[in-house]
């Protein structure tokens, strides 16, 4: 669980630590800020947050190409939990901490892989001076927003939850640029059937039943809460196209 625990915050931290240091007291929500702007859809609010972090040994001037590369690695293609269908990426937002100042053709370069790759159709928005970017040029429907601030890197502490070795632990407390990309997915929906599936066959069997009736939750409410866990799966295949309308038939 340690490990389980150390891998979830590593991503978290990524899409939570402020930008800058006048964020932390602005009084602004990050969860809002970033919610609202990848998942405007009321239904669709569970969104998938995956970070990548610099090798230490990567070459001057590749770090941005190293970590996009290291970044599409960790997306799946095919949703294994939903019958191995294509996974669709609605919307993603990019913030990129501690990387050097480079040309945005060079980004746009690497963000064209990144999409080829698997992190889904988007535009690319390149601003290599902070804040938020205009739009720029790649897949055209506007679907990632690239945040960037182009200061020296540590503007995230180096996380020492992963495992030896791996590329997300700064050696001696080296300070590390890293890429963390919050999309919602198509994904989601084969996360939201397995939970429901494993919770139904629960329920049935009237495991742990008692234990929330004892708290003031009766069997029927579980189920209910079972069928809105299934309707939330169905807003994410409806809103990404993947649903399969003549299962309803």
């Amino acid at each position: 669980m340690a490990d389980v625990n150390a891998h979830i915050a590593g991503h978290l931290l990524g899409s939570l630590w402020p930008m800058e240091a006048a964020e932390a007291y602005g009084g602004t929500s990050r969860v809002r800020d970033i919610v609202s702007t990848v998942a405007a859809d009321p239904c669709c609010k569970l969104l998938d947050a995956r970070t990548a972090h610099v090798p230490a040994g990567a070459a001057a001037g590749g770090e941005w190409t190293s970590a996009c590369r290291g970044l599409h690695a960790q997306l799946s293609r095919y949703d294994v939990l939903d019958g191995g269908r294509p996974v669709v990426t609605s919307g993603s937002l990019l913030l990129a901490r501690g990387f050097p100042s480079v040309a945005e053709k060079g980004m746009a370069a690497a963000m064209a892989a990144y999409v080829k790759a698997g992190g889904g159709a988007a535009a690319f928005l390149g601003c290599p001076h902070g804040g938020n970017c205009a739009a720029g040029g790649i897949g055209g429907d506007e679907a990632m927003w690239l945040r960037m601030v182009p200061s020296s890197p540590g503007l995230m502490p180096p996380f020492r939850g992963g495992s030896a070795g791996s590329s997300s632990v700064s050696p001696a407390g080296r300070p590390v640029a890293a890429l963390t990309s919050v999309s919602c997915r198509s994904s989601i929906a084969g996360l939201l059937d397995a939970t429901a599936v494993r919770a139904t066959e629960m329920w049935r069997a009237g495991a742990y039943m008692h234990w929330y009736e004892r708290h003031g939750c009766s069997s029927d409410a579980v189920r209910v809460a079972i069928e809105g866990v299934n309707e939330v799966a169905d807003c994410y295949r409806a809103m990404h196209g993947t649903r399969d309308w003549l299962d309803d038939a």
